[in-house]
Parts: structure tokens; sequence; C-alpha cells
């Protein structure tokens, strides 16, 4: 490509992904590459009218297809896979979310440490591409310097609330926003197919989502009048824990916002097998791993040894009573972290992958010849027409994952990112499309 390619960066749940994409399009576009970011929707559907450029995945789960159109337009694709932090064991892994169909088509695997870079050096599916350890931009927003982001949101949440426990949920392959989206649950009650590990993770899995939601009463009451913020992951649906929360006037279901201020914001943090926890251990926030049942095998162990552990909502009541009065201290062995977390420190995960893509970019690739992109096209018109008439992926659906954002809103975030950073100045916003922005050097 003899001009800097374009980055592409689909964005599948705004509120979880929105800034630190956005974070990652200014390091690309400081360094001269244009960024188009949003609704990973339409982003997918104008694939054929786009400039050719490096589409960055966030995961390769069933997009073979996907990634072998976007070949045969002339695109690279690059993926950072976002629930590699806490994963299944390697093998299921491979199987699940780097099938040789997908696979074949990266040229590019990001990781977020050694260890998921490990992973992938061992997996034949993945060989003949670059593995290049570069740590996820959702951390940058974790690291001292950008701390500062959030803080006005915290402090609004902290006058709002008072003191306040966070329950987090991540149930959302089983209490997905739209019912047919519920793989795991799927999978637990046997109508789709699986491994026997899948499977018993899965039953695993649903006997933990059942036992929360008899938690929250118990340990509303046992919090007396301080409030207890449920807060559903992005792609759940919320009704259950609403009925769970019915008639308890200190329990609030809300969805909105990025999570880390209201990590921030909590005097603790719970969930199970969540990657909250890993972020609240890194803000210095006290965390409690709930842990209802326990299997070795089926558990992530990193939430686990970054937190308190609960195992039942007697413990939990008691541990979030320290919280609230200030006594319950957060685990600070960071070490435990070292395999799995890059860029911590040192240059910006965000400066990382937009040096990983500055190098693709201007790696000397073979352009695909007329026919091919006529194909790809074709592909990816007749894919998008059938995408937007599917069900499942409704307008409903579009609008939960990635509600309305206009050019304001993004200048308004990248400014407070530029002062914090002291970077970024000159860089515009641009809207392309519905839901889709170009972050790009005026």
């Amino acid at each position: 490509m003899s001009e800097p390619a374009t980055l592409f960066l689909p964005i599948w749940s705004q509120v979880r992904e929105l800034d630190a994409k956005l974070l990652t399009a200014c390091a690309a576009a400081e360094r001269g590459i244009p960024a188009i970011l949003g609704s990973r929707a339409p982003l997918s559907y104008f694939a054929h009218r786009l400039p050719r450029g490096i589409y960055l995945a966030k995961g390769g789960q069933r997009e073979g297809r996907f990634f072998r159109i976007l070949r045969r337009l002339g695109h690279e694709v690059a993926l950072l896979d976002e629930a590699s932090l806490l994963r299944l064991p390697d093998e299921e892994v491979r199987s699940a979310r780097y099938s040789p169909s997908a696979a074949q088509h990266v040229s590019l695997f990001l990781a977020w440490g050694e260890d998921d870079a490990r992973m992938l050096r061992d997996t034949p599916s993945c060989r003949h591409a670059r593995v290049v350890v570069t740590g996820n931009p959702r951390i940058d927003l974790i690291r001292p310097e950008l701390r500062g982001y959030f803080e006005h949101d915290a402090a609004e949440l902290r006058e709002r609330f008072g003191d306040f426990v966070l329950l987090n949920t991540n149930f959302f392959g089983l209490n997905h926003f739209t019912p047919a989206l519920s793989t795991e649950r799927q999978i637990a009650e046997g109508t789709r197919p699986a491994s026997d590990y899948l499977r018993a993770f899965a039953r695993h899995r649903l006997r933990i989502f059942e036992a929360s939601l008899e938690l929250v009463p118990q340990l509303a009451r046992a919090l007396g009048k301080s409030a207890l913020i449920v807060r559903p992951h992005p792609m759940e649906s919320a009704a259950p824990w609403r009925d769970a929360a019915r008639g308890l006037p200190n329990v609030h279901v809300i969805q909105e916002g990025n999570v880390l201020p209201w990590l921030l914001a909590a005097r603790t943090s719970i969930a199970n097998n969540c990657t909250t926890l890993v972020e609240a251990f890194l803000l210095g926030k006290p965390g409690v791993h709930w842990e209802p049942l326990q299997d070795e095998a089926l558990d992530f162990s990193l939430p686990r040894r970054v937190s308190q552990r609960a195992a039942t909502p007697a413990q939990l009541g008691e541990l979030a009573g320290l919280a609230l009065r200030g006594e319950l201290p957060a685990r600070e062995d960071a070490s435990v972290l070292a395999r799995h977390l890059a860029a911590f420190d040192g240059p910006l995960a965000a400066d990382r992958i937009a040096a990983a893509v500055a190098d693709a970019s201007a790696a000397e690739r073979v352009a695909p010849t007329f026919a091919a992109r006529l194909v790809g096209a074709a592909e990816s018109a007749i894919r998008a027409r059938l995408k937007r008439g599917d069900s499942r992926h409704g307008e409903e659906l579009h609008a939960h994952r990635f509600p309305p954002l206009r050019e304001a809103e993004l200048e308004a975030r990248i400014a407070r990112l530029a002062r914090l950073l002291d970077r970024f100045a000159g860089l515009r916003v641009q809207r392309v499309a519905a839901h889709l922005f170009r972050v790009a050097r005026t």
C-alpha cells in the first residue's frame, strides 16, 4: 500500500469499547494513519465501499466468511481477542475462536500479554501470521496518567448514590439481550452442540447465574440503607435482575456508561469470573469474587487471585460491610498479572497497536485481482442484505449496542484525552455514515 492504510475499528458495545477504540484511533491518526470507528454492523455492511485498510477484529469466532470477503476486497485483517485475558483452556480456545477458516485470513495477531502470545504462537492455524504483544487499550484508561479521564463521571456517581456496592454481571451468554443469541444457555440445555468441556462450563455458569439472582435480595438486606448497584453486562438482558430487585428500595439495576467510573466510585465491586475484578485491582480498589460454586477446572484463576473471595451470601455481606466502612483492603501483588497483561507502563497499548498497524501498512502486499475484488464486493453486498434481514440482529439490538453518537461528543472525549496526555492536537472527527466516524489529522 503506497498510501497509509486506514485503520478500521469496529465497536460491538459502545459503553464498553468506545473510549478505548477512540484512544487507538487518536494514536493511529497522530501517526498519519486515518481511522474509521463506529458500530460494527454498518462498518461490516460498507466493507466494499471503504478505502483499502486494516480491519481490527475483536474475535474470530464464526467470522471466516467475513474475513475472506475483506481479503478479497484488498483489506488486511488484524485481531485482538477481547476475551483473551480470561480464557478457557488453550485447546478449547483454539477450536472455538481460531478455527482455520477464520484464522487463515488474519495477517496480524495482537496479544494482551506474553501468555496470550504464547497461546497464539502455539496454535497451528495462527502460525502463518505475525504475533505482536501490545496489551489492550481498555487497560490504558486505567493507567495513572489517564485515570482522570473518568474522574468527573465517578464523582457524579458518588454524589448520586453515596457509598455503594457494585455487582457486575457477565452472563450475556445465558441471558442475552436477544434471547436467540444466548448460546451458552443453549449449550447448557443441550440444544446446541459443544464439547464436553464447554457443556460442563455452560452448566456451571448457569448455576452461578441462578445463585446470583437469588443473591440480590439477600445482599440488599445485608447492606441496610446503603445502595447496591447491579450492573448487567452491556449485552445482557436487565429484566431478570429487575425482577430480582423488585421491592428492594436500595437496589438499582443500571446498564449505562463505561464500567471504569463505576469501579472508581464503588466501595467494592463484586463479580464472578469477570475482567472487571482485574480492572478493579489495577485501579487499587477492593474486589470480591463471588463463588457460590467452585471448580478449579471451570473457573478462571486471575479474578480469584486479585480479589477477596466469598462462597456464601453471609460471607459476601460481611466483606461488603467492611468495604462500606473502608476496612476492606485491596490486593497489592501485581506480579500475578505480569505474564498476562502488557502495557501497564511504557508505551500505551494504543500506541503499540498503532505501531503494529503502521508496520503492516508499510509491508508490500499483493493487490487482489479485479475479479477477486468484484467477487468480494458482491459477497459483501449480499451478506449485508442477509444480516439486515436477520431478526436476531435487528434495530432494537443495534440501538442497545450503539446508541446515537454525535461528532461533538467524540471531539469532547478527544479533548479530555488531549488534556491528560498533552497530545492529539489537530485531530478532526468527521461523520462518514450513520454510526461511523473518521478520525484524522487536519
